[in-house]
């Protein structure tokens, strides 16, 4: 097929993806393909007032400090804009490659149709480019204006360095969507299910765009080694405070060079990456021969390992105590320490989850003459025997770092477990089902109201009477739960009751 004609038909196909786009996120959100249209224009268009109220801010605040010496280093703040854009580029692009559609009829159609892979490719995500590229553009226009104002008096450099930071933000447009989808078929091939799949590659490249902005937004060590001008950060960085062509020829071929990378990377995606279809559900733990005592906690255990929501309840926070440990969290405490309880008490809220997952099969269980009652002291086992790792491992990191006092993280381990007593009471009052878009949130509402009804009143009275007993608190806390849910598992459930 000659080189003119590889692309054709693409422009038909980005046309058509943006209908198919437009219903799945009104089918997706319960509205109407109009009023995804005008929820975007409105959204574009508080982009834009924040954008104006910002940059209103930038020159009338920062503007009024007065001019910087002719010799000043602008690097220092060059930095923060180029980790901005990359920010700003990359949020968007990576919403909106996870939350794309991954099979319609349109694709059905287009594989008969005598269209290139490369065309085919771009057709379905040339809309979803556009329509980040327009937010990030958006989004990172008061950090144009931040630079207009320190380039007041050039206004050639001025220009420069937006222009600078607009080929960043198209870098970064250009190869996130690409390296979405590379890590993406990846996690297909380990027959990982959709959910895991998008969320696994969605968490990696968060962490990819943590490590490449963070050592820009903390100045540290890195940002003064030589090596550190190979990214396409510190390329535009420096690019936009280059005073003489001579000292902009090295950043203006880094940044060039990854923007060629970044076009490679994105026709190799697009040419030669093959279409893996998702699993319906993972196959991790799959073959596990569990011992006969524990084979009723391996029932469960296993499957609640293997439901989606474990990436965000389980894995989660784990990487959010990495982050809480790290310099850069550290230095906001007035973010960080509110956060710090999550991740050691998190894990836990799974358990609401158990009931509505496995009641449905446990038939099977009691007629090798299981109780109710000891299958639900299995479900409340392996919601605990799952979480814990997952808290510990975190609290772990919190104490060795110094983030968290190892007191404090042993209360809120304490309190995490008598969140998964509370969570596993709702999921038994609201039971979860996975044929219910509504089952998460109505079953998550009722546990957390449980949690909330059992431990507020008295940790406001232990505060305001006793301040030493919060964990006395805690235990007095998890008796009452204890003793209501053995009450609850008392009687009987028919097979069928789930939020459906």
């Amino acid at each position: 097929m000659p080189r003119t004609e590889s692309l054709a038909g693409a422009g038909a196909i980005a046309r058509a993806s943006w209908l198919v786009w437009r219903r799945h996120t009104a089918t997706t959100l319960g509205t109407t393909t109009r009023g995804v249209g005008a929820g975007l224009t409105v959204a574009l268009l508080l982009c834009l007032g924040l954008a104006a109220l910002v940059s209103t801010f930038i020159l009338t605040t920062i503007g009024a400090a007065g001019t910087l010496p002719p010799d000043a280093d602008l690097t220092v703040f060059t930095r923060l804009t180029a980790a901005g854009a990359l920010i700003g580029g990359v949020l968007p692009q990576l919403l909106l490659a996870a939350t794309r559609p991954r099979s319609s009829a349109l694709d059905d159609l287009v594989a008969v149709l005598p269209v290139s892979a490369a065309a085919r490719t771009l057709g379905e995500r040339l809309p979803t480019v556009a329509l980040g590229a327009a937010f990030a553009a958006v989004l990172s226009a008061p950090l144009g204006s931040f630079l207009v104002l320190l380039l007041r008096e050039e206004p050639l450099r001025a220009a420069g360095a937006l222009a600078a930071h607009l080929v960043l933000i198209a870098v970064v447009a250009i190869a996130t969507p690409a390296a979405f989808e590379l890590l993406y078929a990846l996690a297909c091939r380990i027959r990982l299910p959709h959910a895991y799949a998008a969320g696994a590659t969605t968490v990696a490249l968060i962490a990819g765009l943590v490590a490449s902005a963070a050592p820009f937004l903390a100045p540290g060590p890195f940002t003064g080694a030589a090596v550190a001008v190979l990214s396409p950060v510190e390329a535009t960085a420096q690019l936009a405070a280059a005073r003489t062509v001579e000292t902009a020829i090295v950043p203006a071929g880094i940044l060039l060079g990854s923007a060629a990378i970044a076009v490679a990377l994105a026709v190799v995606v697009a040419r030669h990456l093959p279409r893996i279809t998702t699993a319906e559900f993972t196959r991790f733990l799959v073959g596990t021969p569990p011992a006969r005592l524990g084979a009723g906690l391996a029932v469960h255990a296993i499957q609640l390992v293997r439901l989606p929501q474990f990436l965000l309840l389980g894995i989660g926070p784990v990487l959010l105590a990495a982050v809480l440990a790290t310099p850069l969290a550290r230095g906001f405490p007035e973010v960080a320490d509110p956060l710090a309880g999550v991740p050691l008490v998190a894990p836990f809220s799974l358990a609401m989850f158990t009931f509505g997952l496995t009641h449905g099969t446990s038939w099977w269980v009691r007629s090798t003459a299981r109780s109710h009652r000891r299958i639900a002291l299995d479900r409340l086992l392996a919601s605990a025997l799952v979480a814990a790792p997952c808290a510990i491992i975190a609290g772990a990191i919190l104490v060795v770092t110094g983030t968290t006092p190892a007191d404090a993280a042993a209360l809120r381990l304490a309190l995490g477990l008598v969140l998964c007593l509370a969570a596993s009471l709702g999921g038994m009052l609201a039971p979860w089902s996975h044929l219910s878009a509504l089952a998460t949130t109505i079953t998550s509402a009722v546990s957390f109201l449980v949690f909330a009804l059992a431990v507020m009143p008295l940790q406001y009275a232990a505060e305001a009477w006793m301040p030493p007993a919060a964990p006395a608190v805690v235990a007095v806390s998890g008796v009452l739960l204890l003793g209501v849910w053995a009450l609850l598992i008392r009687r009987g459930r028919d097979d069928d009751l789930a939020i459906a």
